[in-house]
């Protein structure tokens, strides 16, 4: 799964549309389509990557360190052209050039060598092979490199994070959620080259001269960030558009050498850079997303939820700092109605009729300026950007002052710098008192994989274990079918303003859901072993005979109640091994990963 997830990844480190049965795909125009579009969705790509190579490390510790050497790895072609740095500064909305002799020309090599076609491949029409530890700095590389420190990783690739009812700050967003993730990702991969640390790795050499000339640029203003914003957002971003442009006219260049400290020495000036964003963007409620002004500066947007998802999640804060957080979020995000947590703070919206009126002293001013039969004055229905504004002024000769207060006004009303998309106008579809179930479990697996490590470090946990079974009873599967306005047993991505679940259909969730359930029964693998500690059961969830059965790689386990605390493995051949420990050893926890056990049942006794 690894593998399949960063062969996905682009030579600039962006991720395609989607991966499917016949290989990766990404989205093209199409003129019959007004909504059609293109570009590299922000969604998830660090957290997944992290949880992946999460999972490899738990379950085959050795296997991930060997991989990063290994130049078995390939890159996605998507037919995609990134604008240079200073073109997108100049329209961070219009940022991607569509190749389409490319795209042609990949679906004709399709029909003829197959979906290896859609990866990057050499002269030969072979597969140009990289480093596992190559495709993990690209990752993080091209991330950073869009950083604009204090205020979050500028979303400048023409698609929004998860929630495309956000897709008005394309261009114009900064990503906290994904700064808070990069933060554990690159606590990550630092632990894997520290403990390799005199290890070198062959990289392709475009890669290897970004992250020294990025190392050299964090450097440069390590201790010195504030007033020096923009400063180094050009500098890091100049750095990414000399690597895009040499790779697009030459192709990547033979490989250089590059040691584990080097990439420490990289990692760690980012993380000062990322730390210092993250603090800067801390309050009663973390930043989800920050505005990009004209001038520069930042305006955080309205609470959201998966901000805090995202910040608790990331393993960054104390007990007593997410039970802070949770408690603010309760008096600004909470919907006691459906005891859940909307995406944004309820509010009401203008009518229609009383939004388009200007309320400065002018006179109407014909196709431009119309009045109504109260004599109130609206802007033209055929004006719906400032820059048609702006035109049909010129073809007027309305003076330069004249045309700076109905600009002016125009973002006043329509507030088009600041519009983040449908969800500041719905009440439904991740709109206004909006329930997403998916970023629901977020939240609740955030809280509970925090409470997880508390306990094991011996910490009090006993409010935070409280706060995590209020948020389960939210769910629509905890519910009535009167509460939920459903059947709760059947799946639904939302439920919308008035509390009525809608959209049926199994999201993403589903992962969430699983992660959850396995963490409340106490399962956990670590170092290749799997271990029990059903602390967050609830004694309601034992049957009439005080037991709970569920499976684990296809094998069942059972939990008794019982005054002996033991563990019991029972083999299909009659041999049982028990153990006052409920940690499964290495070699059998192997076989079971492997779904080769021979096991018939894990009876633990607690």
């Amino acid at each position: 799964m690894v593998a399949k997830f960063v062969n996905a990844s682009t030579i600039e480190g962006y991720n395609p549309y989607r991966i499917n049965s016949v290989g990766i795909d990404w989205e093209k125009p199409d003129p019959e389509d007004p909504f059609s579009g293109i570009g590299y969705w922000g969604d998830h790509q660090i957290i997944y990557l992290l949880r992946l190579l999460e999972g490899l490390n738990n379950h085959f510790p050795e296997t991930l360190e060997n991989l990063l050497d290994k130049k078995i790895f390939s890159y996605a072609n998507v037919p995609y052209i990134i604008k240079s740095y200073n073109e997108i500064l100049q329209n961070p909305k219009n940022t991607i050039i569509f190749d389409f002799n490319k795209d042609k020309k990949i679906e004709k090599l399709v029909n003829k060598i197959g979906t290896d076609a859609k990866l990057l491949l050499d002269i030969n029409e072979e597969v140009v092979t990289v480093s596992l530890t190559e495709k993990l700095l690209v990752a993080a590389l091209c991330k950073t490199s869009n950083l604009l420190v204090g205020g979050g990783i500028w979303m400048n690739t023409g698609r929004p994070e998860w929630n495309d009812a956000n897709n008005g700050i394309v261009g114009i967003g900064l990503s906290m959620i994904t700064v808070y993730h990069l933060n554990s990702y690159l606590r990550f991969i630092e632990k894997l080259f520290l403990s390799n640390k005199n290890k070198e790795y062959a990289i392709s050499a475009n890669v290897v001269e970004w992250l020294k000339a990025s190392t050299k640029a964090l450097n440069k203003y390590e201790n010195n960030y504030k007033g020096h914003e923009k400063a180094l957002m050009d500098e890091l971003g100049q750095i990414f558009s000399d690597y895009r442009k040499e790779i697009y006219e030459n192709g990547l260049n033979s490989e250089k050498f590059l040691t584990s400290q080097e990439i420490i020495n990289w990692i760690t000036t980012a993380k000062k850079a990322i730390e210092y964003t993250i603090n800067e963007n801390k309050g009663e409620i973390f930043v989800t997303y920050n505005l990009l002004n004209k001038d520069f500066s930042i305006t955080p947007m309205r609470d959201m939820l998966e901000g805090q998802s995202a910040i608790i999640g990331s393993n960054y804060l104390t007990v007593d700092e997410t039970l802070k957080l949770i408690n603010n979020m309760n008096k600004t995000l909470y919907n006691e109605n459906i005891k859940a947590h909307t995406l944004y703070p309820i509010k009401m919206t203008k009518r229609f009729l009383l939004k388009n009126q200007l309320q400065i002293n002018i006179g109407e001013m014909n196709g431009i300026v119309e009045k109504d039969i109260n004599d109130n004055l609206h802007f033209n229905s055929d004006i719906n950007t400032e820059e048609i504004l702006v035109k049909k002024c010129l073809e007027k000769n309305i003076l330069p002052e004249v045309i700076k207060s109905l600009t002016d006004e125009f973002e006043r009303i329509f507030a088009h710098n600041k519009f983040n998309g449908r969800s500041e106008v719905f009440y439904k579809f991740e709109g206004i008192g909006c329930v997403y179930w998916h970023q629901n479990a977020k939240f609740a697996l955030a809280v509970l994989e925090t409470a997880q490590r508390a306990f094991e470090n011996g910490e009090d946990i006993t409010e935070l274990y409280n706060k995590y079974h209020k948020i389960l009873q939210g769910f629509i599967f905890r519910k009535s079918p009167a509460e939920c306005n459903a059947i709760p047993i059947e799946p639904y991505s939302h439920s919308s303003f008035t509390g009525k679940s809608e959209q049926p259909g199994m999201t993403g969730q589903v992962k969430e859901s699983v992660i959850m359930r396995r963490g409340e029964l106490g399962v956990k693998v670590l170092n290749g072993k799997i271990s029990f500690n059903p602390r967050f059961l609830l004694e309601s969830e034992f049957d009439v005979n005080d037991e709970i059965n569920f499976t684990i790689y296809g094998v069942k386990v059972k939990y008794i109640k019982s005054q002996n605390k033991n563990m019991k493995i029972l083999f299909n051949d009659g041999m049982v091994v028990t153990s006052e420990k409920f940690v499964i050893d290495h070699k059998i926890s192997k076989t079971i990963f492997e779904r080769n056990s021979n096991i018939n049942l894990i009876e633990i006794n607690i």
